[in-house]
Order: structure tokens, then sequence, then C-alpha cells
């Protein structure tokens, strides 16, 4: 009896402390490689001028330029993360990790009040968090994992709104669902109707009554009108204080990013992908479930009568796991982030799938050994691309490195950075600002430019546009350090520092790039 129960302790315990190391693991990665531009260095950016300013009502890159693709959910999360952590990478990337943390607890609960077992609601909490895309984007600072705890957070309230047997958790459900609504569509905008609406809209049409029908649909209706009523607010004060963002916001990012392929937004060309790529992006970015659902339902396709298709819960999750893929597939601006308020859909079907069948015959490949397999296997990949392959990608694609070299070289805190051609989002947030980019200024003026500003100074460049190599040559400019993309130079004079000692305090992996690019 007493090895019974040790066995049920075990049984339980064992995927708690799993899902724990894999949380520690993914936590403890925040901050191991820079931010990578355009998106995590831009909304970076926004987050750190927002906390700075204390404007929290339009988001900005700096005064006077206001950003008007995304609402600000995730800018007020990470400005709140950067007033108690300071401007850093854990701080931006903080509210992802918790957003996504609060997606896995939400659809542990669902699983668990929708009648799996522990058993099997730890399996779907395991399968959801160590997916590819969905762990990988934990800890990076963008948008789209705030739209999916707030869907998903939406869609579980409701139905447990519906199914819950205790009075007050129903109640509980009945008055997050419209917050949880609003939130979602001021995470995202209005691509929070398409998450939610046709997994409800399932759940209510295969009712068994036309009165069940009826009342569901009115339940969801009020909802959606409380949810409109909090939301709407903040868009018209927003249109006030910045005309024209409604007109580009609504029409520019809701519709043409989607149906208008190379679509140029003010932010960046829109991305243009094959029709039908959605689905690509789906069986890559729930890797490695994707095959091992395969596999299970390949050699258990002859139990498939036992798993119940037809019941309002399961038509609920597959309309929820196929809607929004199914829509994406007539456009061709998608990206791979895209899919992520649908893949805790598809755990729910996975754990639901793999618990049914290892309930029936004997099966090639039990449960315990895929989540002890398997589930380690994206967290321990993660963990070692964060520490040997993103800092290297972070040297082509942040300006970490550049404004850490400004700083150590720059005894006194006071010279100004100058970036000629374009600047990166990124240089802003680990600048603290000062940056300044001047595109127009040519290389025959910068020497004047630079004087007439009496400070001491740094020029970045594109590489290909080092046309200031005669500066060099003639000792009006020292070259201090050659990136994949760009070239730092400084005032002649700006000596406080030799350059070799800072380059004597980089990771190996970086000094050999510097000695690739350099020598």
């Amino acid at each position: 009896m007493a090895s019974i129960r040790s066995a049920s302790k075990i049984a339980v315990l064992l995927p708690f402390a799993l899902l724990l190391a894999i949380c520690a693991i993914r936590i403890l990665a925040l901050d191991d490689f820079p931010l990578i531009d355009p998106s995590e260095g831009r909304y970076a950016e926004i987050s750190r001028e927002m906390a700075e300013t204390n404007d929290y009502l339009v988001p900005h890159f700096e005064a006077g330029e206001p950003f008007w693709g995304k609402p600000p959910m995730y800018f007020w999360a990470a400005s709140l993360s950067i007033e108690l952590f300071g401007a850093t990478e854990f701080a931006v990337r903080l509210p992802s990790t918790i957003f996504n943390l609060l997606t896995v607890l939400v659809v542990f609960l669902l699983a668990l009040k929708a009648g799996a077992g522990k058993s099997a609601a730890y399996l779907t909490a395991i399968i959801l968090l160590t997916s590819g895309l969905f762990y990988s984007l934990s800890g990076l600072a963008l948008t789209d994992t705030a739209i999916s705890f707030f869907t998903t957070l939406a869609l579980a309230t409701f139905y447990l709104s519906y199914r819950a047997e205790e009075r007050y958790i129903r109640l509980l459900c009945s008055a997050i669902l419209p917050l949880a609504l609003a939130s979602a569509i001021l995470s995202k905008g209005l691509i929070a109707f398409m998450i939610v609406l046709p997994p409800i809209l399932s759940f209510a049409l295969i009712q068994p009554s036309l009165r069940e029908r009826l009342k569901c649909a009115f339940y969801i209706g009020a909802q959606l009108l409380v949810a409109i009523a909090v939301s709407v607010p903040w868009h018209i004060m927003a249109d006030r204080r910045s005309p024209g963002f409604l007109d580009y916001y609504l029409i520019g990012e809701h519709f043409n990013r989607f149906f208008q392929p190379g679509w140029k937004s003010l932010y960046g060309t829109a991305h243009s992908e094959a029709y039908g790529m959605i689905w690509v992006f789906l069986a890559i970015g729930f890797l490695p479930w994707t095959l091992v659902l395969l596999w299970q339902a390949y050699i258990n396709r002859r139990s498939f009568s036992k798993v119940s298709f037809l019941r309002p819960e399961f038509a609920f999750v597959l309309t929820w796991a196929l809607a929004l893929p199914l829509a994406f597939s007539f456009t061709r601006g998608v990206m791979f982030p895209y899919v992520l308020p649908v893949m805790p859909a598809w755990a729910l079907l996975c754990g639901h799938l793999l618990s049914r069948l290892e309930a029936g015959p004997a099966s090639q490949w039990r449960i315990a050994p895929v989540w002890q397999r398997m589930s380690l296997v994206v967290p321990l990949a993660f963990f070692v691309a964060s520490h040997f392959i993103l800092p290297i990608v972070g040297m082509k694609r942040s300006q970490e490195f550049l404004s850490d070299t400004v700083r150590f070289l720059d005894t006194d805190k006071d010279a100004r950075i100058v970036y000629l051609g374009s600047m990166p989002y990124s240089a802003d947030f680990y600048s603290g600002g000062r940056a300044v980019n001047e595109p127009s200024v040519s290389h025959g003026s910068i020497l004047s430019y630079l004087r007439n500003h009496g400070q001491e100074y740094f020029v970045i460049v594109p590489q290909d546009e080092i046309s200031l190599k005669d500066f060099v040559r003639h000792g009006k400019l020292e070259l201090v350090y050659r990136s994949p993309k760009q070239a730092l130079f400084r005032e002649p004079d700006l000596k406080d520092v030799p350059v070799h000692d800072f380059i004597a305090t980089l990771p190996w992996s970086l000094r050999f790039i510097n000695y690739i690019y350099n020598s």
C-alpha cells in the first residue's frame, strides 16, 4: 500500500519538478543574448521611452514620433518591468515569460476542469511549454505572447463559465471573460476576435437544443459588448492625442498588412510568404511534439474510435486549433509568431490524444517515456543556442556590442553617438537615448557637423558606406571596430581607454568574430 502511495506521489511530483526546471532554464537565459532588431529593439525602446517619460497613452520611439503599429498592452507591462529592474534585456523580456507561463497555467487548469486527470493535465502543460516556438518566444520582447495569454484566458473562462460545477467559479469566469477579451484587443488588435469567436460559436452550434444555443449566443454577445466598451476608450484617446492613428491602425495594420503582399508600412515592408505557409510555421513551431503526435496517430490509428470527436468540448478545442491557420492560409502576410495563440489548443489536442490512446491497447511508445525523452529537447537546445549562437546573431542584428564599446571607451559618458544612414531601434535603447540619427549628413560635411556641436563624438556608419577611410588615413577619425554590418569610428583625441583593453574583456566567441572582421 505504501509503495502505491509513493508511486502516486512520484507520478505527480515528477512532472511538476520537470515544469519548474524547464521554466528555470528559460528564465536564466533572458539576458544571455542581446535584443534582436528590428522587433525586439523597437518594442524595447518604446517601453524604455514610456517608462522614462511616464506617457502611457500613446507609445513613442521618442518625443514627437508616435508608434501606431500596435496597441499598448505589452509596452505597459515592459515599462513597469523597466521601472522595477532597469532598462535591461531581462526587464523588457520578462513580461513575455510571465505571459507564456500564465498561459501554461491556464491550459493546465482548463485540461483539469475539462475532465482530464492530473497526469493528462501535466502532460498537456509540458507539451505546450516545451514546443519549439512557444518556448523560444517565452523570453523575447514581442506582443504575440500577450495576445496568446489573453485569448487563451478568454476561451478558458468562457468554457468554465458553462462547464464548471461550482457556482462561484462560473461567476468569476463570467467577470474575467470580457476583461480578458478587452486585454487581447489592447495587446494586438481586432485579430483577437478571429481567435476567440470561432471556437465559441462552434461550441454554441453543437449544443443539443435551440434554447441552449440561443442562451449561449446571448451570453457571448453581452460579453463582447462589455469587452468593446472597455477597449474603445483607449483607441479614441490615442487618436485625439495622435491624429491619424485610427485610420492607419485599423485599415493599414488590420487589412493592408494581410491582403497586400509587400505592403509598405511605416515600420518596414510586410512579409510576403506563399499561401498556406502558416501550416508550415505551425508544424515547425510545434516541434518536437509534431513528430510525437504524428507517430502516435500512426501506430494507434485503429484506436481513434475511442476518441470523441463530436463532443462540444472537442469541437471547441478543434475549432480553436484550426480557425486561425485556415484564415491565414489565404493571405501571404504571415510570420512565425502568428501561430502562437493556437498552440494552447494543439497542446490540448495532443495531450488528450496521447492520454486517451495510452488508456487503450498496448502502445509501442508510452506516455511517460514520451515526456521524459522529448520535454527537455527544446529547453536544452535553446540553452545552448542562447550561449553560443544567439550572441553571434546579436553581432549582426543588435547594437548592444557597439553601445558597450562606446560606454567602455567613453569614460566620461558624454560623447555624442552619431549614426550615418539608418539607425537600428536597439541603438536608442542601449545608449539610453544618447544616439542620434543623421542620415542627411554627407561624408564630406561630417567633420564640420560634429565640430559645430562641440562634443566628443563616435560615428557609426554602414559597412557598405565606409568612404570615411580617407579621414582615417589623415588622422581625422580613428577606426575602432568593424562589425558584420557597421563600422565604429571615434575622434582621434578621445583616447581615454585603449581599444584593445575593451576587446580583451569579450567572450572568446566574440573576440574571434572581432578578429575575423578587423584583421
